[in-house]
């Protein structure tokens, strides 16, 4: 352990105490103040409990589930509260709380459940104060890189559906209006039978596609389940080709579209899946994105019938009607978006890259294995 560090235990860092229920009459559901559980905020209201900054554990259910919280709440009977004492900055606790590994010391199997007597004599590292204050700066400063990254990817986001809208409702004289059914030359297909657990083999050659691979814009890659060859023509399934498009026929949203990618192995439709399939690799393109935007779904959304299971049918997808433009203009609307898409794609993927590597600096900052150094202070103060 290094110089200055001590250990000792979460009971002697801060003063320990569990929420209260909170009646239904003081609910409101445009209340000034959160109600907060085990698994964040679960209502409003107009009452608080605290009005200092705290930090929220979850209890029951969502145990260990952590969160900062400043100005005045109400805290559920489903969490514990912790209130720092003068020896731990509260950013700090928060960072300790929110790391710790609560597993050890979670009981119960069908309600999971951390006891306040439990989680308050474990023992942790504690580094003097002026260290904790750095740590925080520190994680603080990575914290408003990943946000000012992520606000720059929501941006992205709103222009592209925004550019996009625009493209495909100004409709010009080259532009024609026809329907799924119309446009694609070898057909919209894909209503397979249901296909239940004792119609899988993890052994089978077939890939079950599921509606979860389906993703909004882009293939998710999300299933484990297989079926075999006799399963396969019994059930009546189509063997997925590569640019099919996809169209997810049930709500959540309604409508979303991606292509079958290459290098995955042979896949088969399910009944809440319809495929088009065309020849043209920009009209394939195109109508992932026409499929995917709001116009399109708002349409589809209303043709859903059932009622435990709603679904858009096949045929009435096939019916909706929309203008399309000439081959040209498909692949400059298509080429542009892919402009947005691309950098949206990058941002996510150096997002994900600075928040792993701010986990990996949180765990050695906190076990005391790493030391900031002194000329850390010199790069904040010249920033």
């Amino acid at each position: 352990m290094r110089d200055g560090w001590v250990e000792t235990t979460l009971g002697d860092l801060a003063t320990w105490s569990s929420g209260k229920n909170i009646s239904k009459n003081s609910r409101v559901s445009d209340g000034q103040y959160a109600i907060v559980g085990a698994n964040g905020e679960i209502g409003r209201t107009d009452q608080f409990l605290y009005d200092q900054p705290l930090v929220v554990v979850g209890r029951v259910g969502s145990c260990g589930e952590t969160y900062l919280i400043h100005g005045r709440v109400w805290i559920s009977d489903n969490a514990l509260i912790a209130l720092p004492n003068s020896n731990i900055e509260i950013n700090y606790l928060y960072y300790l709380l929110k790391t710790f590994d609560y597993s050890k010391i979670i009981s119960g199997t069908t309600q999971p459940l951390i006891t306040q007597g439990k989680l308050k004599t474990q023992s942790v590292f504690l580094p003097p104060l002026p260290e904790q204050k750095r740590i925080v700066d520190l994680i603080s400063s990575v914290d408003s890189y990943i946000e000012s990254l992520q606000q720059q990817s929501e941006s992205a986001k709103r222009s592209r559906n925004a550019v996009l809208h625009e493209l495909l409702t100004a409709v010009g004289e080259e532009w024609v209006e026809t329907t799924l059914g119309e446009i694609c030359t070898d057909g919209l297909f894909g209503d397979g039978d249901w296909v239940e657990s004792k119609d899988q083999d993890p052994e089978g050659d077939y890939r079950l596609l599921q509606l979860a691979d389906i993703g909004d814009g882009n293939f998710l890659n999300k299933s484990d389940r297989w079926m075999n060859q006799e399963q396969f023509m019994r059930l009546g399934c189509t063997k997925l080709e590569i640019n099919d498009v996809l169209i997810a026929r049930m709500p959540d949203p309604i409508g979303r579209a991606c292509l079958f990618p290459e290098g995955l192995p042979v896949c088969a439709t399910v009944v809440d899946v319809a495929i088009v399939r065309t020849d043209n690799e920009t009209l394939q393109k195109f109508l992932v994105l026409l499929i995917n935007s709001s116009d399109f779904r708002t349409e589809a959304f209303s043709l859903l019938t059932g009622t435990t299971r709603q679904r858009i049918s096949r045929g009435n997808l096939a019916k909706i009607t929309f203008a399309i433009p000439s081959p040209e203009k498909q692949l400059e609307i298509v080429n542009l978006i892919s402009l947005f898409d691309s950098e949206i794609t990058r941002t996510t993927r150096v997002i994900e890259e600075v928040k792993q590597l701010r986990s990996g600096l949180l765990s050695d900052l906190l076990s005391g294995e790493h030391e900031i150094p002194a000329s850390y202070d010199k790069v904040i103060g010249a920033a």
